[in-house]
Formats: C-alpha cells, sequence, structure tokens
C-alpha cells in the first residue's frame, strides 16, 4: 500500500466527491478518513452509507472520524484524538490516534489496551491552511515521536504535506504522510498520489 492517509474534506473538492473518493480508493493508500466535521451526525451517517458500496470493492482501510459508536456497528476503523483513546479500555475494531505532542506517544506506549491501533497522526508538522495561526511542530517532533514507538505502530505525519517535504517525513522515521486539501483539489489524484510515494522513498 502507499505510504499515504487520505483524509476527506469535500468542500474543496474538485470533482464528484463519489468519483474522487472512489479513485483514492483504487489507488490503494494506507487509509482513507472521511472527515466532514461540518455535517451533523445523520447527515455524516448517511455519507458514510453512500460510500460503503465504494470502499467493500477495495482494500483501502475506511475510516470514520471520531463516531465510535457509529464505526463499531458498521465494523470500520475509527480516527480519534488522544484524550478519547485515553477513556477508551477495549475496542472491536481498529483506531487511528490524532497525538500533538511526545508525552502522548508515550502514553501509548506505555499503557497497553485491548485496542488494535493501526497507526498514528502526528502533527502539524508543517505551516497549513487547516491550523492558520498555529505554529508547526516540525520535524524534530515528529522524529521524537518515531523514536518513541520505535516501529510498533505506523507513524503518519500531518499538516501541510507535499511533494517537496514528503522525504523529509522518511528520514524523521516517520511510515508517510496524510494529506487531505491536495487530495480533494488536485485534477490528477493518480499521478499525485504515484508521486508522493515517489518522493518519500527518494
Amino acid at each position: 500500500m502507499k505510504p499515504i492517509i487520505c483524509v476527506s474534506q469535500k468542500s474543496v473538492c474538485a470533482e464528484d466527491f463519489f468519483v474522487r473518493v472512489e479513485k483514492i480508493f483504487q489507488q490503494e493508500v494506507f487509509a482513507f478518513i472521511l472527515r466532514e466535521k461540518e455535517l451533523s451526525s445523520e447527515e455524516y451517517k448517511a455519507l458514510v452509507l453512500k460510500l460503503l458500496p465504494i470502499a467493500k470493492q477495495y482494500p483501502t482501510p475506511f475510516f470514520i472520524n471520531g463516531d465510535f459508536t457509529l464505526a463499531c456497528e458498521l465494523g470500520l476503523g475509527v480516527q480519534i484524538p488522544f484524550h478519547k483513546y485515553q477513556e477508551l479500555t477495549k475496542s472491536p475494531v481498529p483506531v487511528g490516534i490524532s497525538i500533538h505532542s511526545t508525552e502522548e506517544a508515550e502514553y501509548i506506549m506505555q499503557q497497553p489496551k485491548n485496542i488494535v491501533v493501526s497507526h498514528i497522526l502526528a502533527g502539524h508538522i508543517f505551516a497549513t491552511d487547516c491550523k492558520k495561526g498555529a505554529a508547526p511542530r516540525g520535524l524534530d517532533f515528529l522524529a521524537s515521536v518515531c523514536r518513541v514507538i520505535n516501529q510498533k505502530i505506523p507513524v503518519f505525519g500531518i499538516g501541510g504535506i507535499n511533494l517537496e517535504n514528503m522525504p523529509a517525513l522518511r528520514k524523521a522515521g516517520a511510515n508517510g504522510g496524510a494529506v487531505m486539501s491536495s487530495c480533494m483539489k488536485t485534477a490528477g489524484i493518480e499521478a499525485l498520489l504515484t508521486e508522493l510515494e515517489t518522493r518519500f522513498y527518494s
């Protein structure tokens, strides 16, 4: 699988959203996370159900953002913030954890739980419009997280990831990068994902 996690942002999608998502699933990325925070819980669930028939055709793992109950109901992975992970004792579905400090990474390693942790999103690494005004944590932060995790769980850098800085993620010890706006806005998504993979391993 490609060393890339794609995170949705339907409002900026360059084409029909369902067409774009299927193209992403076809590329066999590490995971696809349906974010869409502006939707109500009912609207979000309806969107998930519309995407399920597409997702089931491909090996790319489908992750719900934040809604643990819905993920368990549908048997999908779930992406949760660190504080939600702290509250969990077990999970029947794979869990992705978003972290923002080395201390959070240390907790994950020191407090084993009956949970399959699919991956860790560490960020934000570089300046990004999604976090306007917030200082990026940088590559030193990413490297420190990777040292703590020590290859036990795949770590992906998120925030401002692009073709130019993908190689730096691997040098910091990460397993790949997570992209949001670029995987929605870029016209040739297949070419973008292939080039991101090439750059990561360059």
